[in-house]
């Protein structure tokens, strides 16, 4: 048996073990339980196997499948810890030909030696995985979006990825004829999710996690990076040169909302990751979705502006149409008295961009600050914090603060101003 290069390092030892035990003959011909290897069996006449699903479950799905063709009852004893849900579309498959597992109280599976295979007819149910793709472009696009046959009741562990989507705010409708999912009516939500039994769906979510309202984490996903490529460090590098921000801790992947900025994707020559990151595609050339992180943003008018001693800030006065005026702290190059800029008010949020001011990292929310002992309640916004580029309105470009029209009125939302309500 051969197979690519990338095969080559998918783990394959767990299993490879366990039919050595039961009698196989294996000759590998590069690195020890990798591909290639010749492989030759005699008769098995153990009745007993341990099996560590620790990094895949299809090790123990390919024991029961192939277990038919032992003439005695035959045990698999489970060790490890993973998503068990393709294996129980597995054990119900093989229900329907003919071959009952049980499941013992500690966890076993045991096969009698007494039934086998029966011919049948079969109707195969469509690919799910396949299928999440075009059920995330639900909430991007924010169109109904059904796909023809798939049901919640189907075999597949993901179709849990609805259920994700529908905790992120879509609704769903089990129609005759396949399921029907509802965008939600405002911005889709973050949040935490166990992905161990529907993995796969790792990707499909993390492509979507930028264009949502709060952070996403990814949780119990470990196991992804011995698939076909380590899918968390794909995720991670190719959301990073988006500027997104993605950080991986431990076996869980945490990422920010933003902006994505077009970029060339690393596919690890894995089908997933390029179907995955395709989503995003649909997404990252339109500006109709720009701004829309930004709450509670409004013009305002520096009055006074005073240099902090011995430091690049200064202490500024700003009018926001409110009947006191609020002192906000500023680093910027270009702010000073008389001029009117963004101002992010206590509670709003913004962008949060790097180190060089030109790239965006998440989604902040502003909060009472002090700096240099200088309360600060608020903060003058650049055209990056607020998600804007050059060609989508002037100035934006510039590292300073986004200098506004003198004309803008006081306290207005700067969205109208800046075409970011569309």
């Amino acid at each position: 048996i051969a197979a690519s290069e990338q095969m080559k390092k998918r783990p394959m030892k767990e299993l490879l073990v366990a039919l050595e035990e039961m009698g196989s003959e294996i000759t590998y011909e590069e690195e020890e339980y990798c591909f290639p290897f010749t492989i030759g069996n005699f008769e098995c006449k153990k009745s007993k196997i341990t099996i560590d699903v620790d990094k895949s479950s299809q090790f123990l799905s390919a024991l029961l499948i192939s277990s038919v063709l032992l003439p005695q009852n035959f045990m698999i004893k489970v060790t490890g810890n993973h998503g068990m849900s393709y294996v129980s579309m597995t054990m119900r498959m093989m229900q329907h030909f003919g071959v009952g597992i049980e499941r013992t109280i500690m966890g076993s599976y045991r096969r009698r030696h007494d039934n086998g295979y029966e011919a049948c007819e079969y109707n195969i149910e469509p690919d799910v995985s396949a299928a999440c793709y075009f059920y995330a472009l639900a909430p991007l696009l924010r169109v109904r979006v059904k796909v023809k046959n798939v049901h919640m009741d189907c075999l597949q562990g993901d179709i849990k990825f609805l259920k994700v989507l529908v905790r992120m705010g879509c609704k769903i409708e089990n129609d005759e004829d396949g399921v029907l999912l509802i965008p939600p009516k405002d911005k889709f939500l973050g949040g935490s999710f166990d992905l161990s039994s529907f993995s796969d769906q790792a990707l499909t979510l993390a492509a979507i996690a930028p264009f949502t309202k709060s952070k996403v984490c990814m949780m119990n996903i470990g196991h992804i990076r011995y698939q076909e490529c380590d899918r968390i460090e794909a995720i991670v590098k190719n959301l990073a040169k988006m500027g997104i921000a993605a950080v991986e801790q431990g076996d869980n992947v945490f990422i920010l909302p933003g902006v994505p900025k077009a970029c060339e994707v690393e596919t690890f020559d894995d089908h997933r990751v390029a179907m995955a990151f395709s989503l995003i595609g649909t997404m990252v050339e339109g500006i109709e979705q720009q701004g829309e992180n930004i709450e509670n943003v409004v013009v305002g008018l520096v009055e006074e502006c005073e240099p902090i001693p011995e430091t690049h800030l200064h202490v500024c006065k700003v009018n926001v149409g409110e009947a006191e005026s609020f002192q906000i702290c500023c680093g910027a190059d270009n702010v000073k008295a008389g001029g009117k800029y963004p101002v992010a008010l206590v509670g709003a949020s913004v962008y949060m961009t790097a180190k060089d001011h030109k790239t965006i990292e998440g989604v902040m929310k502003i909060k009472k600050g002090k700096l240099r002992g200088y309360d600060s309640f608020g903060m003058l916004c650049s055209g990056v914090e607020l998600g804007l580029t050059e060609n989508m309105y002037p100035g934006a470009g510039y590292n300073g603060l986004l200098v506004l029209p003198e004309d803008a009125q006081i306290g207005a939302d700067v969205k109208p101003l800046l075409g970011l309500d569309d």
